[in-house]
């Protein structure tokens, strides 16, 4: 059976959720931009649980691939709820549908 070490006993993966802000261009981990640090910690995590160290140029692309396949845009998302909530969108079905409005 395999041991577990003390660091990945204490915390659980930090790579979980991954998204691309197409508003600002960038990838983020679990509602925070991916830098340096942050590369480093997941690269960390994935050796601790796994006992293996990808390349950290292919874990950051493996990470932007990932982060692509769901796409998320705040500012849109803000304002096409701010638009819902003061009911100036109504008859619309898909955010879709009040993007292509404006």
């Amino acid at each position: 059976m395999p041991t577990v070490s003390p660091i990945s006993a204490s915390r659980s993966p930090s790579w979980t959720t991954r998204h691309y802000d197409s508003f600002a261009r960038t990838i983020l981990v679990n509602g925070t931009p991916l830098d340096d640090i942050r590369l480093d910690q997941i690269w960390v995590d994935i050796d601790d649980f796994f006992h293996f160290r990808p390349a950290k140029s292919i874990l950051h692309t493996i990470l932007l691939v990932e982060a692509h396949a769901a796409p998320c845009h705040p500012v849109r998302e803000y304002l096409v709820s701010a638009l819902e909530n003061l009911g100036t969108v109504s008859g619309l079905k898909t955010e879709s549908d009040v993007v292509r409005r404006f």
